[in-house]
């Protein structure tokens, strides 16, 4: 065990080895900054739709192809019956709404918000880097301890 820990602190001085960890961070931080756009999207087209886009104005339910892409997020489970959409169940939109209010970007719950604060781990890891470099090899310390019908019948 101790002999793998000593390869793999020789490891993280080489340039190409730091170079290939700054790269596959990158790509991860950025995988998770488009999961995080997309949820906000949805999530804000959650909280914008309105009656009309799901229902007639002869309380009929519309087509799937004629509702707003937020009302199709909304919706749960549906029943059709004679070839006719019957009922949709959709979604808390309050809670659509209230997830958006905490999302980080748009923190309408909070007073005081910096989101970079503790910087990125990409940053993270270049300044622990520049010790590395500055210092020499660090002693080993031992493992990191951080690593580690749709409805239902009513």
């Amino acid at each position: 065990m101790a002999g793998s820990r000593v390869r793999a602190s020789k490891l993280l001085t080489k340039a190409n080895v730091i170079a290939r960890i700054g790269e596959l961070q990158n790509k991860v931080e950025t995988e998770i900054e488009d999961d995080a756009k997309r949820i906000r999207n949805d999530l804000r087209a959650m909280s914008r739709v309105k009656i009309t886009d799901i229902y007639n104005n002869d309380h009929t339910i519309k087509p799937f192809s004629e509702m707003t892409e937020g009302a199709l997020l909304l919706i749960v489970c549906f029943k059709y019956k004679m070839g006719e959409l019957t009922e949709v169940k959709v979604l808390d939109k309050l809670k659509a709404i209230e997830l958006l209010g905490k999302h980080h970007e748009v923190a309408a719950w909070k007073e005081n918000v910096n989101v970079h604060e503790a910087g990125s781990r990409v940053e993270r890891m270049r300044r622990y880097q520049k010790r590395i470099g500055k210092r020499g090899r660090k002693r080993d310390d031992g493992p990191n301890p951080r690593a580690g019908s749709t409805c239902s019948t009513s």
